[in-house]
């Protein structure tokens, strides 16, 4: 797919008609550049793009809903609205080759508002000739089964955002779902669901094929629950980038007035952004231990007694043992032949109070009282130990100097807050007041956003015990229908596309962890960060380095710790190579978890490399869009991303970008790749301008 023309009629700051012609017959010039500075409208132009093509399944909606269509209010130019009704829209171009023939589709989605009622129409034209309500039917089908949501939001890529599609757990299964769209992997599962319908039919319902069902139906449930949770927090987030876009216009807006310098108001918001960051962390931490520590702190008299009970009844467990031992009539009988000749022991032999002396001198003194209660195992006994002692070990302090930072930052924010306000007031009074209605609405849905994603952690937990569940039925419904495979050719179908996905699934995952170091390697001038990645059963991704361990020690923590522990410590892959070697000893090479303390920049380039690696799996061409790509990036590393990512990367490439992230010597980098260049400026009245073939002030083309 390439986009050849983009018109936006009264979408956001773009006041009336205005087009982008992205059309070019050498296929080498695949990139566009669209400078444009904050407010400018670059974002409203990378979201019209996906609302043209999807509309409310965008967001995950299932039918047109009040939410979607606020949403749209408040995309609709503001001067549009004054005259009634208001009428907006976006439409398209896109070429679209399907192996035989190329077809161009015009579409276009036309917005009409009035009072409060909000009409939406959907129309395609393919090459020139208007679809039927029933064609244009089959083309959403079409395009939600070959370019779903999912795939082509890994195609947009926001430059601020781009580390939290890999560092946010939040993003585990929508980009399980992008890999496997990307390799044409999800298409597997459409034909199994049909093989195993036909099984059902075919054959009586045993035990397995019904916990294999009953897992199924369990597991898309917890994808709906995970799906409805994940468009929860893309509303709220795209909401904040509305309040923000808003603000960032309010801002340049009062310039004219002789208000506070844009680049000074941006300082001071990215102070009080840096202390909610940090505030978010450590209430974070602080919410953690208080669920997980503080009980057992502030039981920490109960926990000692605990500990002292577990160590007399190891010694009481020790004495009993040791007295059974003593009286038992064989070794009494060993012990009387061996002492025989040294004590001139009488016919009769030890007597009880000799052998009761020495029980009294040989075994363990314990506490009077001391009585076996709790009766565990050794290995309960030292797994609860490690635990107490854990408790007993944590560092209270830290929580005490949370609190305080947390403190200490609410005050660093109240001051920002108030010094912003005492700048304010040299501007005018609207500013002021639209300015602190706008924060307060950016406060509370920050706040709601941590909890939307708090929720969708719990469904992604939940999601993933789902998936077990259903992987260890499929392994049982695997068995039954292995014996019924030779009579059902449904059955046997089955386990070969079974077999079949697996082995696919298996080797994309090795073409993408192979590329990975050398495209991140091309990209990163620091040497010795991580030495590659490998892509979990759970679909994290996980850095690592080729590293020397003694295989002693890992199993003297396993028994300290448990076999989770060092699994989440090392990585699944190393820990699974250490039990495949059968050693217990010795000194392995293993791909060893590196905790991913990597700076801004750093994600973002590991990130771009990601998705150079999965880009070179794609089966078909999708265009890249990505909005202020270089923002964290320095002038070295710019460098490497614009000859070795993005002059490397097949099919069209859209760049919006800041006056600040591609200048002269960046676009002479690009020099052959640039098919269109584009500006958006800013007027004072509000409203933003497009014009084709020029670009910043000062930057030569």
């Amino acid at each position: 797919m390439r986009i050849k023309q983009l018109k936006l009629h009264n979408i956001g700051p773009f006041a009336g008609e205005h087009s982008f012609s992205f059309h070019t017959e050498d296929p080498q010039k695949q990139i566009v550049i669209i400078g444009g500075r904050n407010g400018a409208g670059k974002t409203t132009l990378f979201e019209a793009i996906r609302l043209c093509l999807y509309g409310y399944k965008l967001y995950g909606y299932r039918q047109n809903s009040q939410t979607y269509t606020s949403k749209i209010k408040r995309l609709i130019n503001d001067r549009a609205k004054q005259t009634l009704p208001a009428a907006a829209g976006v439409s398209m171009e896109i070429l679209i080759e399907d192996g035989y023939a190329n077809s161009v589709f015009d579409i276009r989605r036309q917005w009409g508002l009035e009072g409060k009622a909000l009409q939406e129409g959907w129309f395609i034209h393919k090459d020139g000739i208007p679809l039927t309500a029933d064609e244009v039917q089959d083309f959403d089908s079409y395009l939600m089964q070959t370019f779903p949501p999912a795939l082509f939001n890994f195609h947009f890529l926001d430059g601020e955002k781009i580390s939290e599609f890999i560092f946010d757990r939040t993003n585990a299964e929508p980009f399980r779902k992008a890999f496997l769209q990307i390799c044409g992997l999800d298409t597997f599962d459409l034909i199994e669901e049909q093989l195993s319908s036909r099984t059902t039919r075919k054959s009586a319902k045993g035990s397995a094929q019904e916990d294999y069902e009953a897992a199924r139906a369990q597991m898309a449930q917890a994808e709906e629950r995970h799906n409805r949770a994940a468009a929860q927090v893309q509303t709220i987030q795209t909401d904040i980038d509305s309040l923000r876009d808003q603000i960032a216009v309010l801002d340049d807006a009062m310039q004219q007035y002789g208000g506070i310098a844009h680049d000074e108001w941006t300082a001071f918001e990215e102070s009080m952004l840096e202390e909610e960051r940090r505030r978010n962390e450590m209430r974070y931490a602080l919410k953690t231990a208080a669920n997980d520590v503080v009980p057992f702190i502030i039981l920490d008299r109960q926990l000692e007694g605990l500990k002292q009970q577990l160590i007399h009844e190891e010694q009481l467990k020790r004495n009993r043992l040791f007295h059974e031992k003593l009286f038992d009539s064989t070794a009494r009988e060993k012990l009387e032949r061996e002492l025989a000749p040294l004590l001139l022991l009488p016919e009769t032999g030890i007597s009880d109070a000799l052998v009761n002396a020495l029980y009294q001198a040989l075994s363990e003194e314990v506490p009077c009282g001391g009585a076996e209660i709790l009766k565990l195992s050794e290995h309960e006994t030292v797994d609860l130990l490690a635990k107490i002692r854990y408790y007993q070990g944590y560092p209270i302090q830290n929580l005490i100097d949370a609190e305080r930072s947390v403190e200490d930052s609410l005050n660093r924010t109240k001051e920002l807050r108030v010094k912003m306000e005492a700048k304010e007031r040299i501007g005018s009074d609207h500013y002021l007041g639209k300015k602190n209605e706008l924060l307060m609405q950016l406060d509370t849905l920050q706040q709601q956003l941590i909890e939307a994603r708090e929720r969708l952690l719990h469904c992604i937990e939940e999601l993933k015990t789902a998936q077990k569940n259903f992987q260890t039925a499929f392994e049982g419904y695997k068995a039954l229908l292995k014996e019924k495979s030779v009579l059902d050719m449904s059955a046997r179908a089955l386990l070969a596309f079974g077999e079949l996905k697996q082995n696919l699934f298996a080797k994309y995952v090795s073409m993408v962890e192979q590329s990975f170091s050398h495209n991140f390697h091309q990209l990163i001038s620091k040497t010795g960060l991580i030495d590659g990645i490998y892509i979990s059963s759970s679909f994290e991704i996980i850095a690592y380095k080729q590293s020397e361990v003694n295989i002693s020690d890992l199993f003297r923590q396993i028994q300290e710790y448990g076999e989770d522990y060092v699994s989440a410590a090392v990585g699944e892959r190393a820990y699974q190579a250490v039990k495949n070697s059968g050693r217990t000893s010795g000194i392995l090479s293993l791909p060893v978890k590196v905790e991913q303390h990597f700076s801004a920049g750093e994600q973002q380039i590991f990130v771009m490399a990601l998705y150079q690696s999965l880009a070179g799996l794609r089966t078909f061409e999708l265009p890249f869009v990505m909005d202020t790509p270089l923002a964290r990036i320095d002038s070295e590393h710019r460098k490497n991303i614009l000859t070795a990512f993005f002059s490397q990367l097949s099919g069209q490439v859209i760049i919006l970008s800041t006056d600040e992230e591609i200048n002269t010597d960046g676009l002479a980098l690009l020099d052959g790749k640039i098919s269109d260049v584009y500006l958006l400026e800013h007027k004072e009245n509000g409203v933003s301008s497009v014009r084709k073939d020029f670009y910043f002030e000062g930057v030569v083309l």
